[in-house]
């Protein structure tokens, strides 16, 4: 199988800056995943962080994806170090992908992930759902944004208790680890496709009281 090449931009991770929005003094961190999610790596025929941390025609990418079979793509571990006082103003994920085959491809669910609490170890989805379904994924590599405040009363639904709860993400929570991101596609609807990723950025915005 041919990896396509598309042009690229330069891009800056690791990088803080600062923005002034209403008096208030912003900060801002980006930062790329150290790790990759294992149940996912059967999916793949080329996967790994290094694959989706720099804007660079070397992808992760997929086997052939057919049937009742669906892409996962879950990374962990941002290294993110926000001030312990710090209060979380929006979060940001942007994401370069394409796919080919002859199936379409939309987002299935698009969340951020926090670490499960004690005595739990691991992770679970919170925040806000990002996912747009109907938006169908392109045939050549563009970046997309999922992006959402920092707190809010419209965060996953909990189909358990048939509630949607409030969220509050914090600087712990995001330094942390098991913090990150989980993206699912769809079902293909006619035959195969194939899901290529090339960079995947982190960005959180924050002020420090």
């Amino acid at each position: 199988m041919t990896t396509p090449t598309v042009p690229k931009k330069s891009s800056t991770l690791n990088t803080e800056t600062s923005i002034v929005n209403d008096a208030t003094l912003v900060l801002s961190q980006t930062r790329t995943a150290n790790s990759w999610e294992p149940f996912t790596t059967s999916q793949y025929a080329q996967w790994g962080t290094q694959y989706v941390a720099a804007d660079d025609n070397s992808y992760a990418f997929t086997k052939k994806v057919l049937k009742v079979q669906r892409v996962y793509l879950i990374l962990h571990d941002f290294d993110f170090t926000i001030p312990s006082n710090a209060v979380i103003h929006n979060i940001t994920a942007r994401v370069r992908r394409f796919k080919t085959g002859g199936s379409q491809v939309k987002d299935c669910f698009v969340h951020l992930l926090a670490p499960q609490p004690d005595p739990y170890e691991g992770w679970l989805p919170y925040g806000v759902e990002m996912a747009n379904p109907a938006n169908l994924w392109p045939g050549i590599e563009t970046e997309v944004s999922y992006s959402q405040s920092g707190s809010g009363p419209n965060g996953i639904f909990d189909p358990e208790n048939n509630i949607t709860k409030p969220y509050q993400w914090t600087p712990t929570m995001i330094n942390h680890p098991a913090f990150g991101f989980y993206l699912l596609t769809n079902f293909p609807d006619k035959n195969f496709y194939y899901a290529y990723f090339d960079q995947l950025q982190m960005t959180v915005e924050y002020s420090v009281p």
